[in-house]
C-alpha cells in the first residue's frame, strides 16, 4: 500500500516507512533550525564576550609551548590559578550570604570537592592510561576545567547577586 506524503509542495506515493522517515528528518531539520534559531544562554554568552584573565593567559601560555611538558605545565600553572580563584570566589559569595546560606555553600562545596576528587579518579583511570602522552595533557586539561567550571559557576552566582542588588534585609 502506498501513501501520498507533500514533501516540499510536491506530491510524491511514498512507501509507508519512508513517510515515517521523511517525517522524522522533517522533524530533526526543523528541531536544528530551532536550535540554531535560539539566542546563547547567558553564561555561554559571557563566557564568549569577554573571556577570563586566567583563559587568556593559558591561551598565551599554550601558544609558546612546545612540548607535551610544557604543555602539562602550563595546565597545572593554570589548574593552580583556577584554584586560587575558586577560592576567591568562594570567600567572596560567602561574605555576601546570611548564615543559612554560608551553611548551604559550605555543604554544597564539600559535594562538589566530593564530585572533582571522584571524577579525577574516573580521569586517572581511563584518559591518564591511554596509549600516547598527549592523554596526558588531555587528563590535565580536563582536571583543570572541573575547577575553572566551579569558579566561573561561582563568580555567575556573585555577579547575579550584585546585578540583583544582593541579598534582601
Amino acid at each position: 500500500m502506498k501513501h501520498t506524503v507533500a514533501i516540499a509542495s510536491d506530491p510524491v506515493a511514498l512507501p509507508f516507512f519512508s513517510r515515517r522517515l521523511a517525517a522524522a528528518v522533517l522533524a530533526l531539520l526543523c528541531t536544528a533550525a530551532l536550535l540554531l534559531a535560539l539566542p546563547a544562554a547567558p553564561a555561554l554568552a559571557q563566557d564568549s564576550k569577554e573571556k577570563h584573565a586566567i583563559d587568556k593567559w593559558y591561551d598565551a601560555a599554550m601558544d609558546k609551548a612546545s612540548s607535551t611538558h610544557e604543555f602539562r605545565s602550563v595546565t597545572q600553572q593554570a589548574l593552580a590559578k583556577w584554584d586560587a580563584e575558586l577560592n576567591a570566589a568562594y570567600k567572596e559569595l560567602g561574605g555576601m550570604l546570611k548564615p543559612a546560606g554560608k551553611d548551604a555553600l559550605k555543604a554544597a562545596q564539600l559535594q562538589w570537592i566530593k564530585f572533582r576528587d571522584a571524577e579525577i579518579e574516573v580521569i586517572k583511570n581511563s584518559i591518564y592510561l591511554m596509549d600516547g602522552t598527549m592523554w596526558l595533557q588531555v587528563g590535565d586539561n580536563r582536571v583543570m576545567e572541573l575547577t575553572r567550571d566551579r569558579a566561573l559557576q561561582l563568580r555567575r552566582t556573585i555577579q547575579t547577586l550584585n546585578e540583583g542588588g544582593g541579598i534582601a534585609d
